[in-house]
């Protein structure tokens, strides 16, 4: 059976893009290629909907949406950058487009009917940066939008001519500001929401990573040991006629090891050891801390004579080690194999007996079962 066992090494280098990460490159470069596509195709053949209103903003999203696409396609760490930049640029184009509208009507008298229809671009800006940016920073961003948005319309109705602000006033503060801040309103509780959900999944798995892992060297605990080898008793039980072995190992002379030279001390052999445990064993053996400074090698799919060849590699990788001023470690090591009529009870007794045999006979030794 293969367990993963935790890393029990800390990296100084830069995380790796996780998964959230990847997917949120991967829809924002379908989304740059979407509309980098749409706007050209807009811009080269399209008729605007406001004269002198549409064109402009789509000279600008083409290329900028365009360049960042290669720019992100390259360069993921850019991710953050491109993020900022799509807004930015959505931000300009949607709000000089309605700016330039406000204009046009205001000036000319330009299709006013128009005006509210434009609300569903402004809200698409708010909402998709609301989505994009995680925490605090998406919140800001999403209201700022918002409050340039109802400024604009605010800013319409108080320079419009009575008649116009009378006719348009009332819908556009319906589409623009009601409307809108609704469901602004609504993508925030629903970020809120989604936040706390996320930091309560995390708070639950590091509180089943600590229930089964040791805190100090980061392998398997006696819980997960006993209820791995349960199981694997179960099997055999039901027929499984899969073998597998117990190597339980114990740190010689460890208490002397505190007291001449201190538990920081200690700690460090104890983490140095199971390092080396994990580096020594196969990926699909279990390694635990059993308690104090005793260890259990669960050896899947072997029997003793495999066992009996990692106990001898780790012996010897435990007499190699050298931390600062200690003299050299060794540790004793006793073996066994499942056999028919085994409890786990019954297994763990055998090669606890084992281990006292090595002790008894000299220490740093290998003895089976």
């Amino acid at each position: 059976m293969q367990v993963n066992r935790p890393s029990l090494t800390v990296s100084t280098a830069a995380p790796a893009s996780g998964p959230v990460d990847k997917a949120e490159r991967q829809v924002l470069l379908f989304l740059l290629a979407v509309v980098t596509l749409v706007s050209s195709v807009v811009l080269g053949f399209g008729e605007g909907g406001i004269e002198g209103a549409q064109r402009p903003e789509l000279g600008v999203v083409a290329p900028v949406c365009g360049l960042l696409f290669l720019v992100l396609l390259r360069s993921p760490r850019f991710l953050a950058a491109a993020k900022v930049l799509i807004v930015a640029t959505g931000a300009v184009a949607i709000h000089g487009r309605l700016g330039l509208a406000f204009f046009a009507v205001l000036s000319e008298g330009y299709r006013s009917e128009l005006l509210p229809s434009m609300a569903i671009w402004t809200l698409l800006v708010t909402a998709v940066s609301i989505m994009m940016f995680r925490g605090t920073a998406g919140h800001v961003v999403g209201l700022a939008l918002y409050g340039a948005t109802a400024v604009m319309v605010l800013a319409f109705v108080a320079a419009a001519p009575p008649a116009l602000s009378a006719r348009l006033g009332p819908s556009l503060v319906s589409e623009y500001i009601v409307g809108q801040g609704a469901v602004v309103s609504l993508l925030l509780l629903y970020r809120r929401v989604e936040q706390a959900l996320t930091q309560a999944r995390k708070r639950a798995d590091e509180q089943q990573r600590l229930a089964h892992t040791d805190p100090l060297t980061q392998l398997r605990n006696r819980r997960v040991g006993t209820v791995l080898l349960e199981r694997l008793i179960a099997r055999r039980q039901r027929g499984d006629t899969k073998q597998f072995a117990l190597v339980m190992f114990d740190i010689d002379h460890f208490k002397r090891v505190n007291d001449e030279y201190g538990h920081h001390i200690g700690d460090r052999v104890l983490v140095e050891v199971a390092n080396l445990a994990c580096t020594l064993t196969r990926p699909w053996d279990t390694v635990c801390r059993w308690g104090g400074e005793e260890f259990l090698v669960i050896v899947s799919d072997a029997d003793v004579t495999p066992a009996h060849a990692i106990a001898e590699r780790l012996r010897n990788g435990v007499a190699s080690l050298r931390i600062d001023e200690l003299p050299a470690i060794t540790a004793s090591f006793g073996y066994t194999s499942v056999l028919n009529s085994d409890t786990h009870a019954a297994l763990l007794e055998r090669v606890d007996d084992a281990l006292y045999a090595a002790k008894e006979g000299g220490r740093d030794c290998v003895k089976g079962a």
